[in-house]
């Protein structure tokens, strides 16, 4: 298990996982003070589909709910509709 100690350890972590399913594996293992984490599919400014992952947690020094958010290079398969 990873000791995760700042912030940045955990998107570090994020920015090398290889797939979705390990980003969204890594959310289960930081811990509580890091806030809360999601990801989604997003469209870029190219209309390209893409994973985003969020992070909202409380910043005490501006005593408010505080989002962050960064696109990742992990590619979004293309699903056909029924």
């Amino acid at each position: 298990m990873t000791n995760y100690t700042h912030i940045n350890d955990c998107w570090e972590a994020i920015r090398k996982a290889k797939t979705i399913e390990e980003v969204e594996s890594l959310f289960n293992t930081f811990p509580r003070w890091s806030g809360n984490w999601f990801v989604q599919i997003e469209e870029n400014s190219f209309y390209e589909k893409v994973y985003v992952v969020y992070n909202t947690y409380w910043d005490n020094n501006l005593d408010q709910e505080e989002t962050e958010c960064e696109t990742l290079e992990i590619e979004v398969p293309d699903f056909e509709e029924e």
